[in-house]
């Protein structure tokens, strides 16, 4: 999230990720993030939340980290 995360929102994302993981299912991100924003969209805080797969800094954040461990391979 952006600001402060609320339990209401959390809580039904947190607990569909758990069943996926204990499931033993791949996390698909984008199909993830369709499933469950009908179950939380009517909460005016859910627009403060970014979608992993579209998180700028996170991608950053891996993408340097690739580029650093490319770099530290060619040495």
């Amino acid at each position: 999230t952006k600001g402060t995360g609320t339990m209401a929102i959390n809580d039904p994302v947190f607990r569909a990720l758990n069943k996926a993981i204990l499931d033993g299912k791949d996390i698909s991100w984008p199909e993830f993030w369709s499933r469950i924003t009908p179950l939380v969209e009517g909460n005016p805080n859910f627009k403060d939340y970014v979608p992993p797969h579209l998180n700028m800094g996170a991608i950053f954040i891996a993408m340097y980290n690739k580029a650093i461990e490319e770099e530290m391979a060619k040495k």
